[in-house]
């Protein structure tokens, strides 16, 4: 039995690092990853390896390490992704530096076959702009365009939910490994992406963290993987203005939702809008783009109906809270999503989700219950109870019970 190809893509990948456009350009010169494995030094040397550190970790031909990446990714039922895939996107090997390894869990996604829109913008945004970039990706997800966004509080968490509410496929693309949980406060939210046919996304390892250097990394796959970004409500200095720079960069559209002048988290997406960026005021606009290129694949009505009729598919906005902010006293906290309560099972839910919500009462109970009450497994519960949350249906308490809101 031979070797697994894909231990040869993750050594390089491990050997390289990411973001770098080493790996690529090794690549040209040697065909396959294993031809570069079977390098030897002075090979190595005259394909333009000129740095120690790269040298030394090329040189290093032991498989152990990525070995235990693969059999740890596949034991945990997650799967892997290199440019000799054809489920690889065709758009991603376009950049300049791909990744030479993607980890994905979830339903595996065909990027280069479907219309793809990168919405990204601050934690600590406002409202208006979590209302807007919901509704975007809504309208956007209801046409039949994949939502891609970096699953962060705030305006990313609200792209991927609009996506989600909308019925449409969503892709968090994840600064740190599969396994680790960051942010804390959007792990039902990933779980939500995952039971809705969307995927999670990374270039990194299990037992990655995720560290400052690895957003710049993980921003120009945001950018890279998507016909067009679109910033809502962005400071001077942010990751997704730099997600923005790298979509120029890939020659890729560039649009950026205008927002209030006196807000300090909208001044860098104005700035990019005076700078060249299309504006976008609604869903709609971007459709007249997108149609160009994917007309036959685009649900012109059913974004129509999405963008006139959204608020009556999603939970009422909260108060803004405005608090102190860390440095700049105009900010405001990121908000979490914290639905209204519903009296009442929205029509858009899934037919398993008005099924749990019928049995849910006053008094909360466990899941275990609520199983075989509604004659489905308890990891269905679990998604439909996530899915229920999300619209404001229920009520979590503790020791893993639910119940409906209280008014």
């Amino acid at each position: 039995m031979g070797v697994d190809t894909r231990l040869y893509w993750i050594w390089l990948q491990e050997a390289v690092g990411r973001g770098n456009p080493l790996g690529t350009e090794l690549l040209k010169k040697f065909g396959e990853p294993w031809d570069v494995y079977h390098a030897d030094r002075a090979a190595l040397k005259a394909a333009g390896v000129k740095r120690k550190a790269d040298l030394k970790a090329l040189c290093d031909k032991s498989l152990r390490r990525a070995n235990a990446v693969l059999t740890y990714t596949l034991r945990c039922r997650d799967w892997i992704l290199t440019p000799a895939d054809s489920y690889y996107p065709e758009q991603l090997k376009a950049i300049e530096a791909p990744p030479l390894v993607l980890y994905g869990r979830g339903e595996p996604p065909r990027l280069q076959d479907v219309p793809t829109l990168t919405i990204v913008g601050t934690r600590y945004c406002s409202s208006t702009g979590i209302y807007a970039a919901e509704k975007l990706a809504a309208v956007a997800a209801a046409a039949g365009i994949t939502v891609i966004s970096g699953g962060a509080v705030g305006i990313d968490a609200a792209a991927h939910r609009g996506a989600l509410r909308a019925g449409g496929v969503t892709v968090l693309l994840m600064p740190c490994s599969l396994d680790v949980s960051y942010p804390r406060e959007n792990a039902a939210l990933r779980q939500s992406v995952v039971m809705s046919g969307g995927a999670l996304l990374t270039e990194y390892a299990p037992t990655a963290n995720a560290y400052k250097s690895h957003f710049r990394e993980r921003n120009r796959i945001l950018s890279g993987l998507s016909l067009a970004t679109c910033v809502v409500e962005a400071p001077k200095r942010s990751g997704a203005l730099m997600t923005a720079n790298f979509a120029r960069e890939q020659g890729r559209d560039v649009y950026g939702v205008p927002g209030d002048i006196s807000r300090a988290s909208c001044k860098g997406s104005n700035q990019l809008i005076r700078s060249g960026a299309a504006p976008l005021c609604s869903g709609l606009d971007l459709l007249e783009e997108f149609s160009l290129r994917w007309g036959n694949h685009l649900n012109i009505e059913a974004a129509q109906y999405m963008e006139e009729n959204y608020k009556a598919v999603r939970p009422a906005l909260k108060e803004e809270q405005r608090a102190p902010a860390r440095r700049e006293a105009r900010w405001e906290k990121p908000q979490r999503d914290t639905p209204s309560a519903a009296k009442e099972c929205p029509e858009y839910l899934s037919a398993d989700a008005k099924a749990v919500f019928a049995v849910l009462g006053e008094t909360a109970l466990p899941v275990d219950e609520l199983a075989a009450k509604c004659g489905m497994a308890v990891p269905r519960v679990m998604a439909v109870l996530t899915e229920l949350e999300l619209a404001g249906c229920v009520r979590p308490a503790a020791g893993q019970m639910y119940a409906r809101p209280k008014d």
